[in-house]
């Protein structure tokens, strides 16, 4: 983050009317054709900590994507609700009575996604896409996230969200094993 911070000043900080001006043509055409743009840099993922174990996406920073629930549209946090999220595309993440309540002491909510264009009453829609596009790309059916927006884990099934969702609760509070 430190160099990508440096590296940016040196483009927004230019003194030289000429250089200034080559660099905003370039940028004006990065704009019009956006795939000329040179790729971002990776973000790093988290050391150890409170992760799902051996989980490819775990320590990666998610997605915020837009999405509309009853007529409120918006980011997923401003409409859907911060803190612990289990996330799906594939139907509701159910869990257990115990684990449910137990997740949801902590602030965790439950959200499954349904594509542009579902107007069932309190679905949550993916407006542009966003979401459905990256559980593809990452061949998973279901997310767990922090309240800091990076990854716990992620399963492929839908069905895998009370294991997900019991190994979170057992690294927080490994006194009460599920």
């Amino acid at each position: 983050f430190i160099n990508y911070s440096v590296e940016l000043g040196s483009i927004i900080c230019v003194t030289d009317p000429e250089a200034a001006a080559q660099r905003d043509a370039l940028m004006l055409l990065v704009r019009a054709q956006p795939e000329l743009a040179p790729p971002l840099p990776e973000l790093p993922r988290l050391g150890p900590g409170i992760l799902h174990q051996d989980d490819q996406l775990a320590g990666q920073l998610f997605l915020q994507g837009e999405v509309s629930i009853d007529g409120k549209s918006g980011l997923f946090d401003d409409v859907v609700g911060r803190g612990f999220c289990l996330l799906s595309i594939a139907g509701d993440p159910a869990l257990s009575a115990e684990t449910h309540a137990r997740f949801t002491s902590l602030g965790g909510l439950t959200a499954s996604l349904v594509r542009h264009g579902n107007t069932a009453a309190h679905q949550i829609i993916d407006v542009n896409g966003t979401y459905h596009d990256w559980f593809t790309e990452h061949d998973c059916a279901i997310v767990l996230t922090r309240p800091d927006f990076y990854i716990f884990g992620a399963a492929a099934h839908v069905e895998d969200a009370e294991a997900l969702v019991a190994a979170l609760l057992n690294q927080l509070q490994p006194e009460i094993m599920l």
